[in-house]
């Protein structure tokens, strides 16, 4: 599998997939910003990626956001929060917990992918483990920036039904999709 960046970036630890998603997503959606991490040739862009997912570890886990709103904290040994990802691109956290409903949540992903590149939470059967960053769907086939590894995954509306994700950071089940449309509950687009 290829990597999905000239370098391979690929998280900095156990705990740092959804800031390694909210770096990745800044990269895909600005070029300047891209430019600045990857300069410098690999180690250089490696070392830049870590401390720009430190950073951004630091903001979604505090009690105030980096757009200075208050935010639920969370402890960064647990990882990131939905809630908290979902403000910091700028969109909304929708749960798939139930196997009836990943049909629904699967066109939802799809849908926000129209938007742009989607986090998606996957876990195994009774819990939320990981994040990846779908960011294309073609022909049915979703590709995904994978941060434990810092490469291409791909996956079908198949494997997503079955809850058999392949190359997901070893978890198979999806869990939630942060989708990029924020909508309130009244139909008015929140702000981000």
């Amino acid at each position: 599998m290829s990597s999905f960046w000239p370098v391979r970036l690929a998280q900095p630890d156990r705990r740092t997939c959804g800031p390694s998603v909210v770096v990745s997503l800044l990269m895909l959606e600005s070029e300047d910003y891209r430019g600045r991490v990857l300069r410098g040739g690999p180690e250089a862009a490696r070392a830049r990626f870590a401390a720009e997912v430190w950073a951004a570890h630091r903001s979604t886990n505090r009690a105030v956001d980096w757009h200075g709103r208050l935010q639920l904290p969370w402890a960064r040994a647990l990882g990131t929060g939905p809630w908290a990802l979902a403000r910091h691109v700028g969109g909304r956290a929708r749960y798939v917990l139930l196997p009836r409903r990943r049909g629904a949540a699967y066109d939802l992903l799809v849908a926000s992918l129209r938007s742009g590149p989607t986090p998606v939470y996957v876990g195994n059967r009774w819990t939320p483990r990981h994040v990846v960053l779908a960011v294309a769907e073609e022909d049915g086939v979703v590709t995904c920036y994978e941060p434990a590894s810092g490469r291409r995954t791909h996956f079908t509306r198949e494997d997503w039904l079955g809850a058999r994700l392949e190359g997901c950071g070893g978890w198979r089940v999806p869990w939630a999709v942060v989708t990029r449309s924020p909508v309130s509950r009244r139909g008015r687009r929140t702000p981000a």
